[in-house]
């Protein structure tokens, strides 16, 4: 089957609810069929290799077939802009090929029936099936609501890297497969592996002995930056005790592992990191922010001790709008982080950003009354500075409705 037609190949809501006697539900909102509690899956993942033997192997073929479809071979796919491929408009019409195109080899990997692995190899090998497939792997909904896909170019390997496929990798690898290609974006094998947390892909693929280890991609990061992304504590013990991998390596944001690995929570990669002389745990990315201002704004209290922990840290440095970590944490309302900043003798309590504002102003105008009173307990914090746009805490808190903040500001002598 070439061409799929949406309107008389898919089974309609009624068939799919009676031949399923009453185990699934309809959300006709969202036109998802899912079972009614989450009981019955767990049921069924329970014997389903039991009850179908063959499943994993049924799926699999099912999402090639329908990646192998027209659908998936329409210019939309084709047309790329600048920065990337808009894959929305082909989701919404064909519904099962954003799951196919994005699990078809995490149902493999459960299956080791001969004729599905040779179809797969086969499928990797027709480039324009290939790129199709690769662009639906890739795609990632943006704030926006949109799915789009930002990486061109990936080869057979990189997708087998992509899903952890090591062994259709290698059988590639025999068939001649360059393991020294790159993506569109300039990324290796190695560097896919270390962001998808393929450990053992890591290690084979270390094991060849000519691999630039600390290659950049387009973007400047190295396989140890998508490590530290990812938190994947086993592939960074690998990479950093090499002599061929910097671990303070800035990318083409200046941005380090250690950045990020403090703005996604990952406190094992960030002690590990820490722990080395030649991390600078202070180091400023473009935008003036720091491991500190990361960790603060996606509330990580533990890495926020951490890095206050640390001699090289800086707990008023401010971005470039010039805004100190303190500012960030009275913004968000992280109370336990206030609370620490505010415990350092160095702290300066009422510093101003970029637009006169203080932290107190951030957290009176976002309602956070907790951190209203910690700051105004402190003996350095004035309660009615007025910021660039001539407006005082007291005023941003009665704008946005926070009455519970204006009664704390109120009780305040110098406050009218």
């Amino acid at each position: 089957m070439e061409m799929l037609d949406c309107d008389n190949d898919l089974q309609d809501e009624d068939t799919i609810i009676s031949v399923c006697v009453g185990l699934v539900t309809v959300d006709r909102e969202k036109r998802v069929v899912h079972f009614i509690h989450r009981t019955v899956q767990e049921y069924f993942n329970s014997i389903c290799a039991e009850w179908v033997p063959e499943g994993q192997t049924m799926i699999t073929h099912s999402c090639l077939t329908y990646m192998s479809m027209q659908p998936s071979k329409q210019p939309a796919l084709q047309e790329e802009t600048v920065f990337a491929i808009d894959l929305t408009d082909l989701f919404v019409r064909y519904k099962f090929l954003r799951y196919a195109g994005q699990n078809w080899g995490f149902h493999l990997a459960h299956t080791d029936d001969a004729t599905v692995h040779t179809r797969v190899r086969a499928f990797l090998r027709d480039k324009e099936r290939l790129a199709c497939a690769s662009a639906i792997m890739l795609a990632e909904r943006t704030l926006l609501r949109r799915y789009v896909c930002f990486t061109k170019e990936a080869s057979p390997l990189h997708v087998c890297i992509w899903f952890g496929m090591w062994s259709t990798a290698q059988s590639l690898i025999a068939e001649g497969a360059d393991e020294s290609q790159r993506d569109g974006m300039g990324r290796t094998l190695l560097s896919w592996a270390a962001e998808k947390g393929h450990t053992k892909i890591v290690q084979h693929v270390l094991a060849r002995g000519d691999v630039e280890v600390d290659a950049k991609d387009k973007m400047g990061r190295t396989p140890l930056s998508w490590a530290s992304e990812g938190g994947h504590t086993a592939i960074a013990k690998i990479l950093l005790p090499r002599t061929d991998v910097e671990a303070n390596t800035k990318d083409d944001n200046r941005r380090t592992p250690l950045s990020r690995a403090a703005q996604n929570g990952h406190i094992e990669i960030v002690q590990l990191l820490l722990a080395r002389q030649d991390v600078e745990a202070d180091l400023e990315d473009e935008e003036g922010s720091t491991p500190l201002s990361w960790a603060v704004v996606s509330r990580h209290t533990a890495i926020v001790r951490l890095l206050l922990a640390s001699d090289n840290t800086r707990a008023n440095m401010k971005d470039k709008e010039g805004r100190a970590p303190l500012s960030w944490a009275a913004e968000v309302g992280h109370t336990e982080v206030v609370e620490l900043l505010l415990a350092r003798a160095d702290i300066e309590a009422d510093v101003e950003d970029g637009s006169g504002r203080t932290p107190l102003s951030q957290a009176s105008e976002n309602g956070h009354a907790e951190v209203v009173e910690l700051l105004l307990a402190h003996p350095d914090v004035q309660a009615d500075t007025v910021d660039e746009g001539g407006r005082t805490p007291l005023l941003w808190a009665a704008y946005n409705g926070h009455p519970g903040v204006v009664a704390l500001l109120l009780a305040r002598d110098e406050v009218d």
